[in-house]
């Protein structure tokens, strides 16, 4: 079974011995913040974010943290204090984790949704939009079969199970059927609101 072994692996031990080495030599060589991020976001973080959109889903809580634990310890040397999610508010950065589901979500909708793209044909057939139409949160596609939890964790139906579930579109004619129900109340309000607004200029002028 695949364990991305070397998320834990590669990244622990390439990131803690080397990058991390290089961004306490420029803190003590008396970098200023701004340019210790700009080197954890250019060297750092892009290690971390590699592929991800093909192995998120499929790595545990465990191997996520240790992910999380290198962004930890980097904000940790350039802000010297140890509120995490302080820091991280004042450095402008996301969890890994968000930041993950984010670029995995992007990936799905830009490379995968659109019809031209070679990764198209991957997907299954789309559900029928008369019945997607009259749901709220309906889901575009059929969902795909998995045996195993491996391979339903894996890109293609994590995306069709977390990153296609679209708000119910506004239709038209149902759009214009409430605007005739309500347009009575709306056009009293405006103008119970509009003679408050003369009463009140009114009552200053006077005044």
């Amino acid at each position: 079974m695949f364990t991305l072994y070397w998320v834990s692996f590669f990244c622990l031990f390439f990131l803690d011995n080397r990058s991390l080495h290089f961004l306490k030599q420029l803190k003590r060589s008396g970098a200023v913040r701004n340019d210790l991020l700009c080197f954890y976001g250019a060297v750092i973080r892009p290690v971390l974010e590699y592929a991800c959109p093909f192995w998120h889903s499929g790595i545990t809580a465990a191997q996520s943290k240790a992910l999380e634990s290198i962004q930890r310890t980097t904000i940790l040397i350039i802000f010297a204090h140890d509120d995490y999610m302080l820091s991280l508010i004042l450095a402008r950065l996301d969890t890994l984790e968000t930041r993950r589901a984010q670029l995995t979500e992007r990936f799905f909708r830009r490379s995968v949704l659109c019809e031209e793209s070679c990764l198209h044909y991957l997907l299954p057939d789309k559900r029928d939009s008369s019945v997607t139409d009259r749901l709220h949160h309906a889901k575009t596609f059929e969902s795909i079969p998995a045996r195993t939890n491996t391979f339903l964790n894996s890109f293609l139906p994590y995306c069709s199970t977390v990153c296609n579930t679209l708000i119910r579109p506004i239709v038209a004619s149902h759009f214009i059927d409430l605007t005739n129900k309500y347009c009575g109340f709306l056009c009293f309000y405006c103008g119970l609101m509009i003679l408050i607004c003369i009463c009140f200029f009114l009552n200053i002028a006077l005044c």
